[in-house]
């Protein structure tokens, strides 16, 4: 009988401690990626976009995000599944007086992409290599190799004014441009809507219509972006740089024309460009003054309208003025642009 009683206890716990077990697997959270780690970082063989040319796009796979991550790692107002997105990207070197390093470009991505994906992306399309730590919160871009190799440093004014006298050494490696080049607190800095991001380029998550600018920066970690910081670290900017997301959109306006959209590119990499300045630049893309094409008159044409001036011209030998005298047909032939040796008009 105590036999029978310790079995019978025993069974309850034992079914009592399965219960709970059963009740605490179902609150736990679910992975957060299929078959992957969440703590592993992203590296670039996690984003093969092999083949890409013109207007890319990032392939969808079923691996893509999982319900329980976009709950429980993105922003709420990144929660977007379903059609692909269309974003902007390029890479810019105005702080050391260079250009476009890599021109303005639409991608095409799958929805839930990062700004990270959309840089590998973009430095696999045009064959440039890159090295990069981290991946999600801890992404960070350090070196692109063939930027500006060779080309004549003059920063803008507002660096060399904070510089204050001192000057700016060379790069570590000759074909690479990244951290600590020119000086002690360059790098890559980005900017998605005219925003320093809070977060690592692998975490933020984009939107329809974004615009990503990776630009160098020499002074400040982005003081000299012209934007407000977004950590502590980041010095004040040293000058205010215009809002130019709608203009950047505009660039691919369909039937845009090609003299208005040089215009854009020229004042996008302008860092003290006005606001008015980038205003008019995007009335021209969006709303261009039409000149009307000048009227062909045909060489047959002229020459028919021309006997029938000199008839008219002849058939009235001694115009004076009046109606039936042949003023208004003076007047006519004056406004009409008819020229003969001998007459004059009244």
């Amino acid at each position: 009988m105590k036999t029978m009683l310790f079995k019978a206890g025993s069974s309850h716990r034992i079914l009592a401690i399965m219960l709970t077990l059963i009740l605490l697997t179902g609150l736990l959270p679910q992975t957060v990626f299929a078959g992957e780690s969440a703590d592993a970082p992203q590296t670039a063989a996690d984003s093969s976009f092999a083949g890409l040319t013109g207007e890319s796009t990032i392939p969808e796979t079923a691996d893509d995000f999982s319900a329980s991550q976009v709950a429980e790692e993105l922003p709420i107002d990144a929660l977007e599944v379903g059609d692909p997105i269309t974003v902007y990207i390029d890479f810019e070197g105005y702080n050391l007086g260079h250009g476009f390093y890599i021109d303005p470009t639409k991608l095409t991505l799958p929805a839930g992409a990062t700004s990270a994906d959309a840089t590998f992306a973009l430095l696999e399309q045009t064959n440039h290599e890159y090295r990069h730590d981290g991946g999600d919160d801890t992404f960070y871009l350090r070196q692109v190799k063939g930027f500006g190799v060779g080309s004549q440093v003059n920063p803008p004014d507002y660096v060399t004014g904070a510089l204050d006298g001192e000057t700016l050494y060379s790069r570590s490696d000759a074909d690479w441009l990244g951290e600590m080049d020119y000086y002690v607190s360059s790098g890559w800095m980005i900017t998605v809507n005219h925003e320093m991001i809070g977060t690592g380029a692998g975490a933020r998550v984009l939107m329809d219509g974004d615009v990503i600018r990776w630009q160098f920066s020499v002074l400040g970690l982005g003081a000299d972006l012209g934007v407000a910081p977004s950590f502590s670290e980041a010095a004040e900017p040293l000058y205010t740089h215009a809002d130019k997301t709608a203009l950047y959109r505009a660039l691919f306006t369909e039937g845009a024309g090609q003299e208005a959209i040089d215009a854009a590119l020229a004042v996008i990499i302008n860092p003290t460009a006005t606001n008015e300045e980038v205003a008019a630049a995007l009335e021209e893309i969006l709303d261009p003054e039409t000149t009307p094409e000048p009227e062909i008159v045909p060489e047959w044409l002229k020459t028919e309208l021309s006997g029938v001036q000199t008839w008219l011209l002849d058939s009235t030998p001694a115009p004076s003025f009046g109606i039936s005298k042949g003023e208004w047909l003076m007047l006519g032939l004056a406004r009409g642009g008819y020229e003969k040796d001998n007459h004059s008009f009244p």
